[in-house]
């Protein structure tokens, strides 16, 4: 798993400029304490996509949004998907909340980096299971990205059946619990646009809606 800690020094404020040798030691025991203690799993499911306007039906998910829409153009099937560090991150940013907030808040960024970089070795290896039939993956696509509402969550994690297979539930907010966790729409298309968050550098799209920033 490819862990990106430029992502970490960005989350805790160094936009540009490397963090001082003190909190990239901290940000690496950090990770060690994270990646002994995390239950990462995943669960996703390929289902064909019709789209309808701004309505969204992905097998028996259905949603309203026209950023997901326009998102799933040319999509004949997307993948729902969702995946979880488990509880040991909440805990540990927990007891840090109470002793030293600014180790909480390393704890905080190195987390969001796992997760993230756990959704893209899941989604490589989904990548590559397509591949021979021609096909591409769109960037995963979250609620709460542009005008995909939050609320889908939990019809989401329902028909994934989440909560028994890895643990994931969402709460009355339409808040994910265990906290390090993603929910995602994965379009697959016959175009070639292997396109993936982690390959920004390399992209020439400097318009795109998911390019990192400081690339």
């Amino acid at each position: 798993m490819e862990i990106n800690r430029r992502e970490i020094e960005r989350y805790l404020g160094f936009r540009g400029n490397q963090a001082d040798p003190r909190t990239r030691e901290r940000i690496e025991s950090c990770l060690k304490e994270l990646l002994n203690n995390i239950r990462s799993r995943s669960v996703y499911a390929n289902y064909p996509v019709t789209v309808s306007g701004s309505l969204c039906k992905i097998g028996p998910f259905k949603t309203e949004s026209c950023d997901l829409a326009h998102h799933l153009n040319f999509c004949k099937s997307a993948y729902l998907f969702a995946a979880t560090l488990g509880p040991a991150p909440d805990l540990l940013i927990r007891r840090a909340t109470a002793q030293d907030m600014s180790l909480a808040l390393i704890y905080q960024a190195s987390s969001a980096a796992i997760i993230e970089a756990y959704c893209n070795e899941v989604c490589s290896s989904l990548r590559s299971a397509i591949r021979s039939e021609s096909l591409f993956l769109k960037p995963r696509f979250s609620p709460g990205y542009g005008d995909f509402p939050l609320s889908g969550q939990g019809s989401l994690l329902r028909i994934l059946e989440a909560e028994k297979r890895i643990g994931l539930t969402a709460t009355e907010n339409d808040i994910l619990a265990p906290s390090k966790s993603v929910t995602a729409v994965i379009g697959v298309t016959a175009e070639g646009q292997d396109c993936h968050e982690g390959h920004c550098s390399s992209c020439k799209k400097t318009d795109c809606e998911f390019r990192d920033p400081d690339v």
